[in-house]
């Protein structure tokens, strides 16, 4: 799989991780730390197309696909989507 996952590097703006990478074990822990998984590869997409390009590699090799969304807004201030 190392170089189907070299091919997903060069195709996405975003980073690509895979266990042994530095930041791997951080970025594969999840806010529930029961949870423990080690998925094969970690796409850290940028823009929709990064999205597109990972999905279609892993459903080109029927993986197991997980999407987790980061939140770039912390909660306290984000804008209010109600009118006072």
């Amino acid at each position: 799989m190392a170089g189907a996952v070299d091919d997903l590097r060069d195709s996405l703006t975003g980073d690509v991780l895979v266990e042994g990478d530095r930041e791997y074990e951080r970025a594969r822990l999840c806010f529930n730390l029961l949870i423990d998984r080690r998925p094969a590869a970690i796409a850290r997409c940028v823009d929709a197309s990064d999205v597109a390009e990972a999905l279609a590699f892993g459903q080109a090799r029927g993986l197991e696909i997980a999407v987790r969304a980061e939140v770039t807004t912390p909660p306290a201030t984000a804008p209010s989507t109600t009118a006072s």
